[in-house]
């Protein structure tokens, strides 16, 4: 299959974006030879090169830059590879890093973690307390270690020159939910690609949809119409007792929905709902607002039934090979709710499905919200770090080259026929990546919330009462990490 790169991939769409507006107006021009493709060309390569032209470089003279990433049993975390392999992602990470090294006169060393979901978190404490300048920049999943930071073990980011967090390359929404009286100590950036693999989404079974004559889900997202009571309503409508047996199982029947339920704190932020808000530079708590009980509500409506969603405990899901995601794989369910990292586990998939974000409240909420799982890495500098105020350039030109091109390959590489399978997929995933929130309550689960979430939803009990009961723990959290 012909590749093209990030470079081109991006140049062609901004040539795209910007003759809209003249096949868009001024009358018929289909016999008007187009005198603007060259100048249009220029233009969109022009934008492309001036945010990279400003980025800042330096001779470090062959300076050792120290990268310690984490283990995850889903996700891509390699940070680099010793030498070209022909597969998509791992070259465009060696050549992102010998870019870079070219560029600046470093040498990049990646320390993989072992499988071990701790070890960062374990390496970072050690080298902390015992004053070893061992790494530079270190990647861990918030959930573990994003609260480490009231605890003195990480930089201020925005105290390192030279880093310019104002850029693309650097999550804007999580510098902003994820600061904390003023400094930022962790974020996220494409130069890894745990985040991206962390975002929640919907895949859906098209042979099934067919089968039951679903809706063009396609169509509902496109047209802003793909919501929560879409979703639910054609879940239940694939709800089949196949063997006839009076009873719903996993491994012979037809259950619309199969979810990680540990995701399902996650469903309310798609919908423009809220655990923790943003206030002063800060993050805060202000309970549980009327609209996340709203909400909950119907989630609580539609997940009571335990006959709708296959998950963890479903009667016959141990049957199944993958157990909830064998129900998908396996055509006994229409909508699989998972991170985006699970499209290795359907790769063998026979039936095609496709990816989309999560819905929204309903047809009035402006844009699809994305949310990502916080097993997610975060990107932080140790405290020792006796050469953290140098690194800015470095960690810029890392994302800014990610930026450019390890995105945009991690787009082709979830449509080929390895993962997604169709080029709808790739629209839908930059529906994902282009707007991501996170909520500082659940990244790291303040007074054990998540769960608190989860077991309201499946349990079919009072949220507002659920809440108080915990209120106390979270907003002592809180006042720990804000400081």
């Amino acid at each position: 299959m012909k590749r093209y790169t990030a470079k081109r991939i991006i140049s062609a769409i901004s040539a795209v974006l910007l003759a809209l507006p003249a096949a868009g107006c001024g009358g018929d021009t289909s016999d008007t030879p187009s005198q603007t493709p060259d100048t249009t060309a220029q233009a969109a390569e022009a934008a492309e090169t001036d945010i990279y032209d400003t980025l800042k470089t330096k001779d470090y003279g062959g300076r050792v830059f120290r990268v310690l990433t984490n283990y995850s049993n889903y996700a891509i975390t390699d940070f680099d590879y010793e030498s070209l392999s022909g597969e998509l992602i791992e070259d465009t990470i060696y050549n992102r890093d010998r870019a870079v090294e070219e560029k600046l006169n470093i040498k990049i060393e990646n320390t993989k973690s072992p499988e071990d979901y701790n070890y960062v978190q374990s390496e970072l404490k050690k080298t902390v307390n015992s004053g070893d300048d061992l790494y530079d920049i270190m990647f861990s999943e918030a959930g573990i270690s994003a609260a480490s930071a009231a605890d003195g073990y990480m930089l201020d980011l925005r105290e390192i020159p030279d880093m310019d967090l104002s850029k693309p390359w650097w999550e804007q929404e999580a510098n902003r939910w994820y600061e904390m009286n003023g400094r930022l100590f962790f974020t996220h950036s494409p130069m890894q690609l745990h985040y991206y693999e962390s975002l929640i989404a919907i895949f859906f079974s098209k042979k099934i949809a067919s089968d039951i004559g679903a809706p063009d889900m396609y169509g509902a997202a496109d047209s802003g119409t793909w919501t929560y009571d879409a979703l639910l309503s054609a879940s239940q409508s694939a709800n089949r007792d196949a063997d006839g047996d009076g009873t719903i199982s996993a491994d012979q029947d037809m259950i619309g929905t199969a979810i990680s339920s540990t995701l399902m704190c996650y469903l309310p932020l798609s919908a423009g709902c809220r655990f923790t808000e943003s206030e002063n530079g800060s993050f805060v708590w202000k309970g549980v607002s009327e609209k996340l009980n709203s909400f909950t509500d119907k989630l609580k409506a539609f997940y009571q039934t335990t006959d709708n969603y296959v998950s963890y405990s479903t009667p016959g899901v141990k049957k199944l090979t993958g157990g909830y995601i064998g129900a998908f794989t396996q055509d006994h369910s229409l909508f699989l709710i998972d991170v985006l990292g699970t499209t290795r586990d359907l790769r063998s998939m026979e039936s095609d499905y496709g990816i989309l974000p999560l819905p929204k409240y309903d047809e009035s909420q402006k844009d699809y919200i994305s949310s990502a799982y916080n097993g997610s890495a975060i990107l932080f500098v140790p405290v020792v770090n006796a050469g953290a105020s140098d690194i800015g350039p470095i960690l810029d030109m890392l994302g800014a080259y990610s930026y450019r091109d390890l995105k945009p390959a991690y787009y082709e590489i979830n449509i080929n026929a390895k993962s997604a399978r169709d080029e709808d997929s790739i629209r839908m995933m930059e529906i994902m990546t282009s707007n991501i929130t996170f909520d500082m309550g659940l990244v790291c689960s303040l007074g054990d919330m998540n769960a608190a979430y989860q077991n309201t939803v499946l349990k079919n009990t009072d949220l507002l009462s659920d809440f108080a009961k915990i209120e106390p723990k979270i907003t002592s959290a809180i006042e720990k990490l804000v400081g």
